[in-house]
């Protein structure tokens, strides 16, 4: 289980103030075993994750219950192909990322998708900026939801970290600032994402080898002796990012400054407020 953990300080002491954890096919059922017989739009009726074709889902958790429910995959991914002399060629796509958010649970979904083939990499959603490349998220100060905002624009990113295909895994080595190893050259390959200068990515642990994304449960699960545990990357700990044995989980801890903790829940200072992720753990 992947989960990201937001903390106030408070009475000298850090209090949770929202949860967010990734669910799994016995607690988010997929279309087929609901028996949907229209599984595409009843899954923006309801919630529901189909774990088989890519899906994963995360649920935002404050004190007052479940908040809302995400379920992110990855849409568009396709190759290049080469034109001839008598046929022109098609540009690939490095795909995006497409997620139903359903705000509260049982809402119909709104759908979000990051244009990164337009390579842009600020989004908005519900009262939520997220500037992907320079770490920042932005909350709407007319409302009263905002540690539900920053866990929104966690868990989105945290869906990108686990959905995104990985095809080169040299690009996949443990570094908090970016991959170790050799970067593309951007004119070369202009319609990649440039994950490397995309600072809310590297944060979330986009870099951790551990992370359980799907690339690394495919792997696992291809595996010939079931019994062989996938390599990890311990004792490696850079800055923020620790990783661990790298089975399954995934841990993300930020810490907010200039939230009050009050009796009726979290309101926002006369400062403004300022997120920083402490701590990316990955265990088994």
């Amino acid at each position: 289980m992947s989960s990201i953990r937001v903390l106030v300080p408070h009475d000298g002491k850090e209090t949770l103030v929202a949860f967010a954890h990734t669910l799994d096919a016995n607690t988010l059922p997929s279309p087929a075993a609901l028996k949907c017989h229209d599984g595409e739009t009843q899954s923006y009726q309801m919630p529901m994750c189909d774990h088989n074709a890519g899906e994963r889902a995360m649920v935002i958790k404050t004190h007052r219950g479940d908040w809302a429910v995400l379920v992110g995959t990855w849409s568009g991914l396709r190759p290049g192909i080469p034109g001839t002399r008598m046929k022109r060629g098609q540009p690939g796509s490095p795909g995006q990322l497409v997620v139903r958010f359903h705000c509260p649970p049982s809402a119909t979904a709104v759908t979000m998708i990051l244009p990164y083939n337009q390579q842009y990499y600020t989004f908005n959603m519900h009262d939520l900026e997220i500037d992907m490349r320079n770490g920042v998220l932005k909350v709407n100060a007319g409302t009263e939801e905002w540690v539900e905002n920053i866990a929104l624009g966690l868990s989105i990113t945290v869906l990108h970290v686990l959905c995104q295909p990985r095809i080169a895994e040299e690009m996949m080595q443990d570094t908090v600032d970016g991959a170790l190893g050799n970067v593309p050259d951007t004119l070369t390959y202009p319609r990649r994402i440039p994950v490397e200068n995309l600072k809310m990515l590297g944060a979330m642990g986009f870099f951790c080898a551990a992370a359980p994304t799907n690339a690394r449960r495919r792997n696992v699960n291809n595996t010939v002796n079931d019994t062989v545990t996938a390599t990890c990357t311990s004792h490696i700990v850079a800055g923020n990012i620790g990783a661990g044995c790298g089975a399954c989980v995934m841990v993300v801890i930020v810490v907010v400054m200039g939230l009050r903790v009050g009796g009726t829940g979290v309101g926002v200072g006369a400062v403004g407020a300022v997120a920083a992720v402490v701590g990316v753990e990955v265990s088994g």
